[in-house]
């Protein structure tokens, strides 16, 4: 999950605060989980970059997955936002190229585990969901049911949709939001990376609000 808030209204830059942890939970012996948080910031450009991964496979494949998979999504994405420094300020504030090199960082990630998974011959694979913090703008992307969330004051909302089966149920009416959490099919997601060589990214833009 990616929360962000803030506390002053509406500047043009903010100051952020940022912490990440994941815990292995009560039911699992391993944490298949990944995270990570850099800060690409240089001169007038403000940046930062927050992603999580939850691996899927076991040890031999979940764990390997995710971390991975946020590897090449880091570096990808670190190399694209110097690119877009180093071409000044107004590409930097270009909301297409920012999204564009978010989606290309991802589709890199989903490069790197399936060909991973095809030469250890299993189904290792994992979700994703990033925040590109930039000035008082969040770009997100996001691929699977792993989460970013927006907190609004004391109302907490989703901003990302599950690629699962019991979202999809919980579309067509089938099933009510409440009974996602106690369904027997609630671990299907319907979307991942390391699965085809092409993935599909959903994206989505805030403004960071009070």
């Amino acid at each position: 999950m990616i929360s962000f808030f803030r506390k002053k209204p509406y500047p043009s830059r903010i100051n952020l605060d940022i912490g990440l942890a994941t815990n292995i939970g009560k039911v699992r012996k391993m944490n298949e989980d990944s995270i990570i948080c850099i800060d690409l910031s240089k001169a007038d450009s403000h940046v930062r970059a927050c992603a999580v991964a939850d691996g899927m496979g076991g040890y031999e494949g979940g764990e390997i997955a995710s971390k991975s998979a946020l590897e090449v999504f880091s570096k990808s994405l670190t190399e694209s936002v110097n690119t877009l420094i180093k071409d000044g300020k107004k590409s930097v504030n270009d909301k297409n190229s920012i999204m564009r090199m978010l989606i290309e960082a991802v589709q890199a990630a989903n490069t790197e585990v399936y060909a991973q998974a095809q030469s250890r011959q299993n189904k290792m694979g994992t979700t994703i969901a990033a925040a590109l913090m930039l000035d008082a703008q969040v770009y997100i992307v996001n691929v699977g049911d792993s989460r970013v969330y927006s907190l609004d004051g004391a109302r907490l909302r989703q901003v990302t949709v599950d690629h699962s089966l019991v979202a999809e149920l919980v579309a067509a009416g089938t099933i009510t939001p409440d009974e996602i959490y106690t369904h027997p099919q609630r671990n299907i997601i319907t979307r991942s990376l390391g699965t085809n060589n092409n993935v599909e990214v959903d994206t989505f833009m805030e403004d960071l609000k009070p």
